[in-house]
């Protein structure tokens, strides 16, 4: 049987496809999944593995990872490649870069890399703003988010201040 495949066919396919994908996806970072991850403190290990780990500015990078996630689950579909995309790789980016940080044996390249992770936040909190302007999201759900970021932000700022500190004193 010889089956011909057209643009609009492969298309559909695709779609579909993509959408199956991100709808089983979704069900994995539901508000349960984020109380669960929370209850636990924010890690699912029992034991720290990594020198990342243990910090507490990259266990809030995780929350807010998650926070982002499950809100960018709510934007439309069309978004999918745009706003949604950066703005989780941009949170994303934060956790890394904190972690990428610590495998760093210099106090210098440690706290390089904590800017990173500080441009990084501020890339999410002006996507938050952005999506809360264009009707993504709630102004209430941002400004939480916007707490959180606050908090966050003077964190990497204290930990990247400290880093810059011990590395001139070294």
């Amino acid at each position: 049987m010889n089956r011909s495949f057209n643009s609009s066919t492969i298309q559909q396919f695709n779609d579909s496809t993509i959408q199956q994908f991100n709808d089983s996806t979704v069900q994995r970072f539901n508000s349960s999944t984020i109380q669960q991850f929370n209850n636990q403190g924010g890690t699912n290990m029992h034991r720290h593995l990594f020198p990342f780990e243990k910090l507490e500015v990259w266990q809030e990078s995780r929350r807010l990872v998650m926070a982002v996630y499950s809100m960018t689950r709510g934007f439309p579909a069309e978004e999918r490649f745009g706003l949604t995309s950066q703005l989780n790789r941009a949170a994303v980016s934060v956790a890394s870069n904190l972690a990428e940080g610590s495998g760093r044996t210099s106090l210098r390249d440690q706290g390089h890399f904590s800017q990173l992770a500080y441009s990084s936040l501020l890339e999410v909190a002006c996507q938050i703003s952005l999506a809360s302007d264009i009707g993504f999201t709630t102004v209430e759900h941002t400004g939480k988010l916007r707490q959180d970021i606050d908090r966050l932000a003077n964190k990497i700022n204290a930990l990247r201040n400290s880093q810059l500190a011990r590395s001139k004193k070294a």
